[in-house]
């Protein structure tokens, strides 16, 4: 099944990329471009994120990652309320907000206290589930076990954290084309061969589950790319 959302195959060559105005643009079309909360997410993003260097591929980590999470969240609720999903009849800020601060607590820059303050302790909660501190908090050794305790955290999360962590994990995928993922020559490097392990064991399985019409379409095609372009590597991928 081809995704309507990702286009043809040569999509995967080229860093994914969706600038502030593009995103901006599509939450006006949609009326979410006078939301404050919205708003807020979308400034904090900038403000957390704009200092850092760019990513191996030459673009930002704000247009190569944040917005276009915050944008494959809003696809998906637009797919649903295409749908005829009555849950999604009216657009959720909150599932962008969630979005747009999926990163927050990866690191300690703010407390729940401060985030709760500015968004609500609702937000927080939703966020705290995508955050990795969470999971160190709770005991995860490694990269690996952090990422299985976060995946079966999102078989029973609300909606708007099962959205931003497979966005995450659909647009972090899509990113395996430059070091540390490929050698000199082109060739994948154990971490990318890691990665690649994870999507198919940890996040594809939760994403047959709670999203197997639109996620799980997308992991799919993603790793249908990685394993004919290194068929050497991939070729006995099952998923």
């Amino acid at each position: 099944m081809k995704s309507l959302h990702l286009g043809e195959v040569e999509y995967f060559r080229i860093p994914p990329h969706v600038t502030k105005g593009e995103l901006e643009l599509k939450l006006d079309q949609v009326g979410l471009a006078s939301n404050e909360l919205v708003m807020a997410a979308l400034k904090e993003a900038e403000s957390v994120h704009h200092h850092e260097l760019p990513r191996h591929s030459g673009a930002h980590v704000l247009e190569e990652h944040i917005y276009p999470v915050a944008r494959l969240a809003l696809e998906y609720q637009l797919f649903q309320q295409n749908k005829g999903n009555s849950q999604f009849l009216n657009l959720s800020p909150e599932g962008i907000v969630v979005a747009l601060q999926h990163e927050t607590f990866d690191r300690a820059i703010i407390t729940r206290e401060e985030f709760d303050r500015k968004y609500s302790s609702n937000i927080g909660n939703m966020v705290w589930l995508l955050g990795d501190v969470r999971y160190l908090l709770a005991g995860a050794r490694d990269y690996r076990e952090k990422t299985e305790m976060k995946f079966e955290a999102l078989k029973t999360a609300p909606w708007q954290v099962q959205v931003a962590g497979l966005a995450d994990k659909v647009n972090n995928t899509l990113c395996l084309y430059t070091p540390p993922y490929l050698d000199d020559s082109g060739q994948p490097t154990p971490r990318m061969k890691r990665a690649i392990g994870h999507v198919v064991n940890i996040a594809l399985p939760v994403a047959d589950l709670v999203s197997h019409d639109f996620f799980a379409p997308m992991l799919r095609e993603e790793l249908d790319y990685y394993r004919k372009k290194y068929p050497h590597e991939f070729s006995h991928l099952k998923f």
